[in-house]
């Protein structure tokens, strides 16, 4: 069981709120919510029916539920292949008279390999719903500790990168565009770090923005990757306190760079 599994799972969440939602230019329809008492990713309500579809980690299933939170329909993952959640999905689609008809849509830039029909989702066993453990404590206790330390207007789930993440406004231009920013979240494991991290980065619209290594990142470590300029902290065993403190302290350094009279 890995975090692909899941990555690829939540497509079908953003397939179809895709269906149902109104687009954004910044695809932010088809991001989710993190769910920490049910462990589950959830997309947006779908306007006007009172529905949500969800991808429970504690139960590695598809739902469909309500506002009250309550499961009106279910397909269990676990040893099934696409083409069999796929018709799961045009049936479910209909039977809640939900708009036109399910599709799936995988986007071509996705860091990830297309699926066939054959694909299949690992079996379930103990290992299987032990990682989904361990993946769910994760993203419970990287928002949470974003909550402690930065309070953020808007925590979501991106089906792109699979990350949790947080957009802290630094600077606009009079007609609200976009010209400093700092992220936050949680990235599964990518090209750049091995294994799932916690990050805070910066970002400017002219550029040339100079990070100083020597600030402090609690127990983080400063990384210029490409593009990414911040800090990250390794997902080995954490903790709390260390948690907020690397997101407080890595956000007050990066804040200091793009505003350094405060």
């Amino acid at each position: 069981m890995t975090q692909t599994h899941l990555h690829i799972a939540a497509q079908y969440l953003a397939s179809a709120a895709d269906l149902v939602l109104p687009k954004q230019e910044d695809d932010s329809h088809r991001n989710f919510a993190w769910n920490p008492i049910t462990s589950a990713l959830e997309t947006h309500y779908f306007s006007d029916q009172h529905l949500r579809m969800v991808l429970s980690y504690e139960d590695f299933a598809l739902f469909f539920v309500n506002q009250n939170n309550e499961i009106l329909m279910e397909f269990d993952l676990g040893g099934s292949q696409h083409s069999e959640v796929m018709a799961w999905l045009v049936r479910t689609w209909k039977e809640l008279n939900l708009h036109g008809n399910y599709r799936f849509h995988w986007p071509s830039n996705l860091p990830l390999d297309a699926i066939e029909e054959s694909y299949t989702f690992p079996k379930p066993n103990e290992e299987l719903f032990e990682m989904l453990e361990i993946y769910a404590e994760e993203r419970t206790m990287a928002q949470r500790a974003m909550i402690d330390a930065l309070k953020p207007k808007n925590i979501r789930v991106w089906p792109h990168h699979f990350d949790t993440g947080a957009l802290e406004v630094i600077e606009e231009s009079e007609d609200g565009t976009l010209l400093k920013s700092i992220s936050s979240g949680l990235s599964i494991a990518d090209n750049m770090v091995n294994e799932d991290y916690c990050y805070v980065s910066f970002w400017s619209k002219d550029g040339g923005l100079q990070l100083n290594k020597n600030l402090p990142c609690g127990e983080g470590e400063w990384i210029e990757d490409g593009h990414y300029q911040g800090a990250i902290l390794r997902m080995v065993d954490p903790e709390m306190e260390v948690l907020k403190a690397f997101f407080d302290e890595s956000f007050r350094s990066l804040k200091s760079i793009l505003k350094p009279e405060q």
